[in-house]
């Protein structure tokens, strides 16, 4: 019988490769402000925020296509540091004192490879599900689609994220281990409303992620896909990149900032080696914006920190 470790071999060092060359390529491709450009000025910080998605070669995208399950658990599985979050008690309590259910928490993590490969600031979407007491206010503790996952939430899993482990619950810390967070607030969704979105979203757990990110694609869901699959009411933005339609997560929060959707901006936090940062909504446009524009993206210190 012959062998498959040679072909195993060579095919996870072609999806290493890819990998690497989708961030390099991402990272030659990010826009530049060129000279007197106004880039993200004052009166409009946001300016250039997420109109060129596709920062990679489209021959690159399509070569890495057929190997798009392989690649996206190699690069998911890869960080060179921990978040800047992580293990900041200050950074769990603000958290855990304004989350609501069906709250999005949206993160950048630019120390973890799957941080840096895809464009803008903010890549990552997580939904809070809620403690079994806040589901039991919800009338869905008992749901269908609730009940098989009450010891994992009783144990702390009360998020719900779609990456390349597939659909599935997670706790805080593990949404905490990344460098910045937005908390953003449905505002469209009354009581019967929420308890409808939490059992839809519970119902996802254990699906699969889509690798592709094919927003058109109702059996496959990647994370922002995911939230706006359990509240189409929010009428999240969509764009089309390398043919598919897909939704960021930057323009999620900018929209939000906007008033252009149906979510509010409610926390943002942000780490550095210093410690914890706490800054409001107009500096969250400033990092978003310079994101987008070639930028580092700033923001002031506030008085708390590690």
């Amino acid at each position: 019988m012959t062998s498959r470790r040679p072909l195993d071999r060579a095919r996870l060092r072609l999806t290493a490769l890819l990998a690497v060359a989708a961030l390099l390529a991402a990272c030659a491709h990010a826009p530049q402000n060129a000279p007197g450009d106004a880039g993200t000025g004052p009166d409009n910080p946001l300016a250039g925020c997420c109109e060129t998605p596709e920062r990679s070669p489209a021959w690159l995208v399509a070569l890495a296509e057929p190997a798009a399950p392989l690649i996206g658990n190699v690069i998911g599985r890869i960080a060179w540091r921990g978040g800047y979050l992580a293990g900041d008690d200050e950074a769990l309590r603000l958290l855990g004192e304004r989350m609501r259910p069906l709250d999005v928490v949206v993160v950048s993590s630019k120390g973890r490879l799957s941080g840096n490969t895809l464009p803008g600031l903010f890549v990552h979407a997580v939904t809070y599900l809620g403690t079994e007491a806040e589901l039991r206010r919800l009338g869905v503790w008992d749901h269908p689609a609730v009940r098989p996952h009450q010891a994992a939430i009783r144990a702390g899993a009360v998020f719900v994220e779609a990456d390349y482990r597939g659909v599935h619950l997670s706790r805080p810390e593990a949404v905490l281990n990344t460098d910045r967070l937005v908390l953003l607030r449905p505002n469209r969704t009354g009581k019967g409303g929420r308890a409808g979105a939490a059992a839809r979203l519970a119902g996802h757990v254990g699906g699969p992620f889509d690798f592709n990110f094919d927003g058109d694609d109702p059996d496959r869901l990647f994370c922002t896909e995911l939230v706006g699959h359990v509240m189409p009411q929010l009428a999240l933005a969509s764009r089309h990149a390398y043919g598919r339609r897909i939704i960021l997560a930057d323009e999620m929060i900018a929209d939000a900032l906007a008033g252009r959707n149906g979510l509010r901006v409610v926390l943002y936090l942000k780490g550095d080696r210093q410690g914890v940062l706490k800054p409001g909504r107009a500096a969250l446009a400033r990092d978003i914006g310079a994101a987008w524009n070639g930028q580092r993206p700033t923001g002031r210190r506030c008085a708390f920190g590690r």
